[in-house]
């Protein structure tokens, strides 16, 4: 049983890490500002890659 939880933990881990790589990539690309087009907020908003790792 602890051993399925390890296992459990290390995915949702290696999630994680994918979902941080992923907006650290979306952030590096990102010219800031007050625009309604955020690429970041549109991808998480859309069931894109970022949100996808969420689940």
């Amino acid at each position: 049983m602890a051993r399925q939880h390890i296992v459990q933990l290390n995915q949702k881990i290696d999630e994680l890490a994918s979902l941080r790589d992923t907006l650290q990539e979306l952030v590096e690309h990102c010219h800031g500002g007050d625009r309604p087009d955020c690429p970041i907020l549109k991808d998480l908003a859309s069931g894109g890659v970022a949100s996808h790792h969420l689940s």
